[in-house]
């Protein structure tokens, strides 16, 4: 069964691809992390296929990940920004997504204004418009913005949704968890997906960073490992781990996940969603 991540950001320094931050306090990179230079650190891992997530670094500027899958479409697959104020925010979805490729949009639910604008009609066009494309929605949120997801997911069951890094876990919560378990009620609805992902910005441990396993394990009791997919956020936090314990953490050290549901969580839940010719 191959492997198949679900989260990494890639960029370079040329200047032909200029960076343009969209949520505050981005900072510019300051070392490349190429889309070779990805493919190089999954093949050594055991990577099959790898599904990209545009960064902030460029703001709506989708094209150095367009053209990266255009270069690798075997082994790449893309998801895209658009800015949600915008009025064209439906026409520029469709260019993305039947022009250059990308099968996906992110919106980021983790700006201080995000309560005035998620859950009205300038979102719905997005969420209209992803359902006539049939591609699914990554949400990066906080575990606050539950709700505000949850009216969406009603509003368009059609679409698939996925939750960026569980919602940004706090692994301070303590039992019973009333804020992340109001991320949880997110998988009562059929076609919500969250990923296996981010445990390096939350944990306050060194690998294999144990105090977010509690939040992964109830997370596979709601989602099921059918409806869960592993990521790495690579590059970010390159000085807390390489590419691989990132892999190993969940593949070799969560042990509430069996051999079938690996299968799942590392592989066939992304597939399900994203395709590679």
């Amino acid at each position: 069964m191959p492997i198949v991540e679900s989260h990494v950001h890639i960029w370079t320094q040329d200047d032909a691809f200029p960076f343009a931050p969209t949520l505050p306090d981005v900072p510019a990179p300051t070392n490349d992390a190429t889309a070779e230079m990805l493919l190089e650190v999954t093949r050594r891992a055991g990577v099959d296929h790898v599904v990209m997530v545009q960064p902030s670094t460029y703001g709506w500027d989708n094209r150095y990940l367009a053209d990266s899958i255009a270069r690798y479409p075997d082994r790449l697959a893309g998801v895209c920004l658009v800015d949600p104020l915008d009025e064209k925010a439906p026409e520029h979805l469709e260019f993305w997504v039947q022009e250059r490729k990308f099968h996906g949009v992110r919106l980021h639910a983790v700006r201080a204004d995000s309560a005035e604008w998620f859950t009205t009609p300038q979102t719905d066009r997005i969420w209209r418009k992803a359902a006539d494309l049939g591609i699914p929605i990554c949400v990066l949120m906080d575990l606050e913005h539950a709700p505000m997801l949850a009216e969406m997911v009603q509003r368009y069951p059609q679409v698939d949704v996925v939750v960026d890094h569980m919602g940004r876990i706090d692994v301070a919560e303590e039992p019973p968890y009333p804020n992340f378990s109001g991320l949880l009620r997110l998988a009562d609805h059929p076609r919500t997906f969250a990923k296996v992902s981010g445990m390096l910005h939350y944990s306050g441990e060194s690998y294999p960073y144990a105090d977010t396993h509690p939040f992964f394990r109830m997370a596979k009791e709601a989602w099921g490992p059918q409806r869960l997919m592993w990521g790495t956020d690579w590059p970010m936090l390159l000085d807390k781990a390489d590419y691989l314990p990132r892999l190993t953490a969940v593949r070799d050290e969560m042990s509430f996940f069996n051999a079938e549901d690996l299968e799942w969580v590392l592989g066939k839940t992304a597939l399900q969603l994203w395709q590679f010719t």
